[in-house]
């Protein structure tokens, strides 16, 4: 299958409407290859619903058969049929429970270059997927079957950080994601013992261990917070909300990291504006491809656009940013235009330091009183409040090392947004 035609689809949609919003529905295609950690309590349909209770839409399709490992769905032909058959935005590989687990020879042997032969099938059928590996648990008291041959795996933390290493292992050698829902497991066993991931086999998940695999697909799929799902499954409503958080916690505040081998694009810009004529600075990354909807009726394709509104006013302007014409990132945010601009801000010069920040950050500077609100690159806001003239600062010791957006408001309607670093 070619790749989606997203310049032309694009284009489209921004001249018929009008795209204003950030969290906007998705429907994305799935494809789950597992065994019966995948089947039990029907995973794939777990995640659809999950996503539909978030105002997204998924549609699966699966082929799941018990103790099933890579080898075998390199030669199935229901699974190659369904890898060709699809647009799947995102082929989901679940190795057999124990084997990435095995000492390396076997490993390297039995496992390691089946998920080569799928991933590589899986590009050939649609250059456009996502493939994305299905990192699962350590068995609550370790594998005791195999413990005689190969300690490491007597116990759960040992069987578990093996697993973590050779899914990272594969998604490295493929440019591929990991869907870490081991990572989530671990988490709650550590701060919600009470909630009971494990069947009496001790291996397959309870509905609440799939209910954690479910919230961790979403992230992955979507890129978006899991807590924005209501889906419960059936669980309670206080323990479906500490699983979602739970993949919050490990899974969307560390999106990036799961997605280190094969990043989406991110969308971010900040701007400066004077007289009606606004600068917009790119900061999006992973992209290749930018389309610019400047909430006025016009739009452009460039990376950074210089734009004149002829009348001040304020205006929503949403970047697309794309890559490989395959995935699209949107971020909205408004951008200020007039005689009443960020010039007013910029009769003094605004220093952030230190920057990068570990503790606090200081704005040096200020000649009025403002308030401000610190975003990650996406929008998404971590906190707010107001600062004072001269020299003011903003305490960011629990706020996670990466990029981040600073906004200074004034109420005349002046705003400036500066880039700053957390280490």
């Amino acid at each position: 299958m070619n790749k989606r035609n997203v310049r032309a689809g694009l284009l489209v949609m921004l001249l018929s409407m009008s795209l204003r919003p950030v969290a906007h529905a998705q429907v994305k295609e799935v494809l789950f290859l597992g065994n019966s950690y995948t089947q039990f309590n029907n995973l794939p349909e777990l995640t659809r619903q999950f996503a539909l209770a978030a105002g997204d839409t998924m549609m699966v399709q699966s082929n799941t058969p018990g103790g099933y490992k890579f080898l075998d769905h390199a030669a199935n032909a229901n699974s190659l049929n369904l890898i060709q058959s699809g647009s799947w935005d995102f082929v989901v590989l679940q190795e057999q429970s124990q084997l990435p687990a095995f000492p390396d020879g076997q490993f390297y042997a039995q496992s390691f270059p089946y998920a080569l032969i799928l991933d590589s099938l899986i590009h050939v059928a649609n250059p456009c997927a996502h493939t994305l590996f299905y990192r699962t648990w350590g068995r609550k008291n370790g594998d005791p079957d195999n413990c005689g041959i190969f300690p490491p795996i007597c116990t759960y933390a040992g069987m578990d950080s093996l697993l973590d290493l050779r899914y990272g292992a594969m998604a490295e050698a493929t440019g591929a994601q990991i869907s870490p829902v081991g990572d989530v497991w671990k988490y709650l066993r550590a701060h919600h013992p009470e909630i009971e991931l494990y069947i009496a086999d001790e291996s397959h998940p309870s509905l609440a261990g799939s209910f954690a695999a479910a919230a961790t697909f979403y992230t992955l799929v979507f890129g978006k917070d899991p807590t924005v799902s209501s889906y419960n499954a059936g669980l309670t409503p206080a323990i479906a909300d500490i699983i979602r958080q739970a993949a919050k916690i490990v899974v969307w505040d560390s999106l990036s990291v799961h997605r280190q081998y094969d990043p989406m694009p991110q969308a971010a810009f900040t701007y400066e504006a004077a007289a009606g004529v606004v600068s917009f600075d790119n900061q999006s990354q992973w992209s290749d491809r930018w389309l610019w909807d400047f909430g006025d009726g016009q739009w452009a394709e460039m990376e950074l656009p210089v734009h004149d509104y002829g009348s001040e006013g304020t205006y929503q302007v949403c970047l697309y940013a794309i890559r490989d014409d395959c995935d699209t990132s949107v971020f909205c945010q408004d951008v200020v235009a007039g005689p009443v601009s960020v010039a007013e801000m910029n009769k003094s010069v605004l220093v952030l330091h230190p920057n990068p920040a570990l503790y606090t950050l200081e704005i040096s500077g200020l000649n009025r009183a403002c308030t401000f609100a610190v975003t990650t690159a996406d929008g998404r806001q971590l906190m707010h409040g107001t600062l004072q003239p001269g020299k003011a600062s903003i305490p960011v010791a629990d706020v996670p090392a990466g990029m981040y957006l600073l906004h200074l408001y004034e109420q005349a309607g002046t705003v400036k947004v500066l880039k700053w670093v957390k280490k």
